[in-house]
């Protein structure tokens, strides 16, 4: 309280102390420091046939919890085309694919993660003994990891040492079979392996013979069982990618070459998949590719998104059926940028974040709560040929 008879001088003091402080108070934060999110990016760095890579390896960011404004803290060691990348469940490790073309080594990284210095430390590589690895998943236990080679048609896995370095080999399971698409199909294409919610069931989705094949894990050792059965996409549809709903046993797969989701109501007890719905990502066709990228279901599982790139280049959005899980199309929105090959809805289900290749442009949309639709939100991020985004786990 100023008393009366208080000096002017004193008083203008005061009134700019109070101002500058309500300056910094964010609205609905109290005063209290926000706590960010952070994302990791993945990245093309070389020329390849379908990109011309200008990155540098893997990319730290902030997210800002509230606005979803993003801010580049620090990059890893330089890597060749980290495409892809996982967690382990427990540990600040990371690992990515070294996505090599025909005629050279292509591997698989283990980096650790130093969030406090915005850094990584590569750990170790070893051989993906293929050309092209496009995915990479490590087991729940966080015992074993297993990633897809594009070219050659083939899973591999690793054992996991205790210090976060790959160590023995585990499996490596080559694909047979074809399609009718003469140019995409005329070989197996690995390009996704998922573990199910049991922690032990495998799907491996094959671009190249419209295949999702079933696995049993060995977690200790990364050993793969195939169990016997396999599902076949149409003819031509190209699988690319697996989500699991995370409360009903339903598997979603986006098939690339054909932009057609197919639903599947998944049996517990042996892995089976039973087709249940197949629905387009596509809104008004057009003239031109549909490339079919990325799926991923809201945390709330109420709403189901998919990039389509192409000549497309747009987010596809759905809403999720409480009871069977199957799909309605609720609209289609630009994702903001060139080929929207990956995205990632943030931990509280509030934003999307589209990683547009050929643009280098990571774009953030809000999510509406109540209808599951997209709105961008400001200028795109620029940053280099991202294919890959991902929270860090709040344990890290």
């Amino acid at each position: 309280m100023i008393k009366a008879g208080t000096p002017y001088f004193l008083i203008a003091l005061f009134l700019i102390s109070f101002l500058n402080s309500c300056q910094n108070i964010e609205p609905g934060v109290s005063g209290d420091t926000i706590a960010m999110w952070y994302m990791l990016a993945g990245t093309y760095t070389k020329k390849e046939g379908h990109v011309d890579g200008k990155g540098a390896g893997i990319y730290i960011l902030s997210v800002h919890p509230e606005t979803g404004a993003l801010t580049l803290l620090g990059q890893s060691p330089p890597l060749v085309s980290p495409s892809y990348f996982d967690f382990h469940p427990k540990k600040p490790l990371v690992y990515c694919v070294n996505e090599h073309g025909e005629g050279e080594t292509a591997q698989l990284t283990a980096l650790s993660l130093d969030l406090a210095n915005a850094g990584m430390r590569i750990l170790n590589s070893v051989p993906s003994q293929g050309h092209y690895p496009c995915y990479i998943e490590v087991d729940p236990s966080g015992s074993s990891i297993m990633a897809s080679n594009y070219v050659g048609g083939s899973l591999i896995s690793y054992a996991l040492k205790d210090d976060g370095q790959i160590g023995d080999l585990g499996s490596f399971v080559v694909h047979s079979g074809t399609g009718p698409n003469e140019a995409r199909q005329e070989a197996p294409h690995a390009h996704m392996v998922r573990v199910g919610k049991d922690g032990t069931s495998v799907y491996a989705a094959d671009l190249g013979c419209d295949q999702i094949f079933h696995y049993t894990l060995n977690p200790a050792s990364g050993a793969l069982q195939p169990s016997g059965f396999t599902r076949s996409s149409e003819p031509g549809s190209g699988p690319r990618h697996l989500e699991f709903h995370p409360t009903l046993y339903t598997v979603y797969l986006l098939n690339e070459l054909n932009g057609i989701i197919d639903v599947y109501s998944e049996n517990p007890r042996d892995g089976v998949l039973i087709a249940i719905q197949s629905i387009s990502i596509v809104d008004s066709p057009k003239e031109g590719l549909v490339s079919g990228a990325d799926i991923h279901v809201h945390p709330n599982g109420k709403y189901l998104y998919a990039s389509n790139r192409g000549v497309y280049n747009e987010i596809s959005q759905f809403q999720i059926d409480p009871k069977t899980g199957t799909l309605t199309l609720i609209g289609v929105i630009s994702s903001g940028g060139l080929t929207p090959r990956n995205f990632v809805i943030s931990p509280d289900g509030a934003f999307l974040f589209a990683a547009n290749q050929d643009s280098s442009t990571i774009q953030c949309f809000k999510i509406n709560p109540e209808t599951g639709t997209l709105t961008p939100l400001g200028a795109p991020f620029d940053l280099p040929s991202p294919v890959c985004l991902k929270f860090v786990p709040e344990y890290l």
